[in-house]
Parts: structure tokens; C-alpha cells; sequence
């Protein structure tokens, strides 16, 4: 090569040829056509594969390897994993939560029923006297008051919301209509995003809090925390007061109730608290996997505001919630509690994954299908169907990468090792890991043996399988699950 440092460079021989070409010093960009919009195309620079583009369609992705923020046109993505069905993908899940909610509002006129005839059937309403054996000196402050003109007198002892200062009557209205923005703003994203597995994820997480918080409202009926005095006032207002809750009644009489009429003892746990808790989460994640492709800052920055401002609003309706009486603390913090732990539950997730993922056949098919009509280079279809997990869980944090966490059963864990032992089956014994000589390159049965006990996984001889023949459930060795790979 020719040295550009060099006073008086030397001409290299004719026959020699320089091993790299210097670029030029402006080479022209090259020119591609971006989708950026749903009729528009617009001639771009070329960029380094799987990078992100605001708004993108399935050729973007598919043909370019772009990954869109924004799907264009709407639910493209659905529609090529699951044609006509898609809709169903899409409204099975959000009717499971309508329905969840149905439920727990009829679950809470229970609980308001048992609450009535608790306290009608036994008088709260105490003459205050002071004795010899309890005076006034011997009061401590409690959260029910003293007397039954306070507020939340009969109610249970809440010792935090002494903390946040005496009852306080406070609107919710303004409050609720803030919180209302995160389940819109979640709604927008993913169906903006076409992201029906977070969609799914937080629906189901979504029927089983409402149906969890009904539940628990009946079968141990706790004293409202305004107290009773404020409960009979709450229902005085209604369709059903507390004369028509303290009568006898039937299971058929609550079919035909109201479902939006008022409540009293729906105490455990707050809705107000997982309804937002819930869907700031999934706006979290969404806002993850939207920025996926971004640089780091971006995505941290979106996903600190997103948490920053679901936490503010959190603090300040719970500080309101208590200073009304509205919930106990228990009630608040068992709501976060719970959203949490269903949240990044495993079996949510992969409950998710059943009803999204098609079965690996049809999935092989879509490869094949994008190879063909997109160029899609699905370099080895057979690895992406190995290595796919049954579930994934984001467990929220804004700056881990590590907070996605993907979830494998045995089987899959089997199929994995089997395929590389496949794969490694032409190395050499002797070869080793260039970082640790210590160890065989080579998969091997014995190397899957130590796997699968230092995973504390069941052996094969614990294991019934079935033969797909004659029916017959047997225990058998690893042979017969032996990977197959597929093929292209």
C-alpha cells in the first residue's frame, strides 16, 4: 500500500496490488425507500441493519430489517401471524377483562350486603361515658376516632393514616381522570405498536385482580374504612340504601342489581391503586420494546420519565386516599403487592404465550413464507424455533437489561442441548473453549448428564412419556426424545 505520510512515496510494482482500497473520501450514500407513512415513500440513506424507524409496514421489517416503533398500516403484524383471526387475538383477551370487572362488582355487592347486616345486626352506636376503670387519660389516638359522630368510628385501627394527618373529605374525580391517562395512553401504544402480547399479558393480569378483589371482599368482610355512619350515607344516595341491603335477600336478587351503584366494605385490595399500578406497568414495558433498537440513553430516559410520573401520581392519590379514608393501607399496599407479583408471574406469561404463539409448524411455515415473498434472511429457521422461549417477563426496572427474563420448561432446555449436541457432533473430542481449556467444545450425553442434574431437572426414568403408536404411557430413556432437527 502506499504510504500517505511519505515525502516521496516509492511506485509499488505493477504486479503487486494493494490487500485494501482506500475509500473515497465522499463516497455517495447509498439510496433506499423507507416507509414512513401508510401511502408515502421516501428515499433514505441506508442504514445499518435491524435499526429502528418511527413508523414502519411489513416491508420495513420483513424486506429491510427495520424495526418500526409504529406499525402502518394497523395491526399488519397481527394480521400476518394470524389472518382473520387477529381480531379474535385482540378482543378475546380485553372481553376476558370486561368480564372480570363484571364479576367484581358483582362479588362487592355481596360484600356490601354481609357488611349491612353485620352492623345492623349489632349496635355500634354506644352511648360515650367515661368510667373509673377507662378515662380519657387512658385514650390513645386511633384512626376510628372515639365517638360515633367521627368518621371511620367502627372501622378497623389504621395506624399509617395517623401519619397523613386527621379525615379530610377529598374529591377523587380529579385524581381519577389523571389516573385515567395511563390505561389510555397504554391502549394507544400497543395497538399503535401492534404489540397484542403485552396487550394480552395485561388483560389477563387485569381479570384476575378484578375477580381477586371480589373475591376477597366476601369471603372475609372487613368494616369499611369511612365507617358505618358514612357507608349508610354513601348508599342513602343510591338506587339500593342500606334498608334494602339489610333485608333478606337471594343469590338470584343480585343478577338484577345495578352494577354501578354504590359500595361500602370493598376494602381488599385497592382498585383504585392496581388499576393504575397495572396498566403504568405495561406502558413501561411497551415503552421498553417500542425503543428496543434505540440507543441506550433514549430508551432509559423514556422509561424513567414513564416510571417517574406513574410513581408522582401514585404517592399523590394514595396520600388522598388515605387522608379521606377511602381505603385502609392495607388495602394500598397488598394492590401493589399483588399487581407485581401477577405482573411477572411465569404462569400469566406463559398463559400468554399458549394463546399467541402458533404451533411450531405453522411458525415454519411463516419463515418459509417470509424467505419467499420478502427475502426475509431467516438464516436458520430451525435455530429460532429451538432457542424460542414460552414466556417472557419484564420485571421492570428501568436501566436493567437484565429485567427481561425468559422462561424454558425441561422439554425446552432438552431440545436446546440436543440441538447443539447435534450441531457439535462433527468436533473433535480433544477440541476446547479458547477461554477455558478446561472444558470440551464438543456437546456430549455425559455434558448434558451434569446439565441436568446441576439444573435439578427430573431424569428420564422419572418421566412418563407416551407412545405416540399404541397410546401407552411408559418411562423411557433420552433416545426417544432425541432431537429431530427440522428441515429447511
Amino acid at each position: 500500500m502506499q504510504s500517505s505520510s511519505s515525502a516521496a512515496p516509492k511506485q509499488a510494482p505493477p504486479a503487486q496490488t494493494p490487500l485494501i482500497k482506500a475509500p473515497p473520501k465522499h463516497p455517495p450514500p447509498k439510496q433506499r425507500k423507507v416507509t414512513t407513512a401508510c401511502t408515502h415513500d421516501v428515499a433514505e440513506p441506508d442504514e445499518d441493519p435491524d435499526t429502528a424507524v418511527l413508523i414502519g409496514s411489513m416491508d420495513d421489517y420483513l424486506k429491510r430489517h427495520r424495526i418500526p416503533i409504529f406499525v402502518c398500516p394497523p395491526f399488519a403484524t397481527s394480521w400476518w401471524m394470524y389472518g382473520p383471526c387477529c381480531g379474535l387475538v385482540w378482543i378475546a383477551p380485553m372481553m376476558l377483562a370486561g368480564f372480570g370487572f363484571l364479576l367484581q362488582n358483582f362479588q362487592l355487592h355481596f360484600a356490601t350486603y354481609y357488611y349491612v347486616h353485620t352492623m345492623t345486626q349489632h349496635d355500634l352506636l354506644l352511648n360515650h361515658a367515661n368510667t373509673t376503670q377507662f378515662n380519657d387519660s387512658n385514650f390513645i389516638a386511633l384512626s376510628i376516632g372515639r365517638t360515633p359522630q367521627n368518621v371511620s368510628f367502627g372501622a378497623l385501627q389504621d395506624t399509617p393514616t395517623l401519619a397523613v394527618g386527621p379525615y379530610q373529605h377529598t374529591g377523587l374525580l380529579p385524581l381519577d381522570m389523571l389516573a385515567a391517562a395511563f390505561p389510555l395512553l397504554f391502549i394507544v401504544l400497543a395497538v399503535a405498536m401492534d404489540n397484542v402480547h403485552v396487550w394480552t399479558r395485561i388483560m389477563l393480569c387485569f381479570f384476575v385482580l378484578a375477580v381477586g378483589k371480589g373475591f376477597f371482599a366476601w369471603i372475609t368482610v372487613e368494616p369499611d374504612s369511612n365507617g358505618w355512619q358514612a357507608c349508610r350515607d354513601r348508599l342513602a344516595g343510591s338506587t339500593y340504601s342500606a334498608e334494602w341491603y339489610s333485608q333478606r335477600r337471594s343469590f338470584l336478587d343480585f343478577f338484577t342489581i345495578d352494577p354501578t351503584s354504590r359500595l361500602c366494605a370493598d376494602m381488599m385490595w385497592s382498585g383504585h391503586t392496581y388499576f393504575v399500578a397495572l396498566f403504568a406497568f405495561g406502558l413501561h414495558e411497551c415503552t421498553r420494546l417500542a425503543l428496543r433498537a434505540s440507543s441506550a440513553w433514549k430508551r432509559i430516559l423514556a422509561e424513567s420519565i414513564v416510571a417517574f410520573l406513574a410513581v408522582v401520581q401514585q404517592v399523590v392519590e394514595i396520600y388522598f386516599v388515605l387522608k379521606s379514608r377511602f381505603h385502609y393501607s392495607a388495602d394500598v399496599v397488598m394492590a401493589i403487592l399483588v399487581t407485581y407479583l401477577l405482573y411477572t408471574n411465569s404462569t400469566i406469561a406463559i398463559m400468554t404465550s399458549r394463546w399467541l404463539t402458533p404451533d411450531p409448524k405453522r411458525l415454519k411455515e411463516d419463515f418459509l413464507t417470509a424467505r419467499r415473498e420478502y427475502g426475509r434472511k431467516y438464516r436458520s429457521p430451525t435455530w429460532m424455533l429451538t432457542l424460542l422461549s414460552r414466556g417472557v417477563i419484564n420485571l421492570g426496572c428501568c436501566c436493567c437489561d437484565s429485567s427481561q427474563q425468559y422462561i424454558y420448561s425441561r422439554e425446552d432446555v432438552m431440545k436446546i442441548v440436543h440441538a447443539i449436541e447435534l450441531a457439535t457432533s462433527s468436533i473433535d473430542h480433544s477440541e476446547r473453549f479458547p477461554h477455558d481449556h478446561s472444558s470440551h467444545l464438543k456437546m456430549t450425553p455425559d455434558i448434558i448428564a451434569d446439565i441436568t442434574e446441576e439444573m435439578h431437572m427430573l431424569h428420564d426414568r422419572s418421566i412418563w412419556h407416551i407412545d405416540e403408536d399404541d397410546g401407552a404411557e411408559h418411562s423411557s430413556p433420552a433416545s426417544v426424545r432425541e432431537f429431530q432437527p427440522m428441515r429447511s
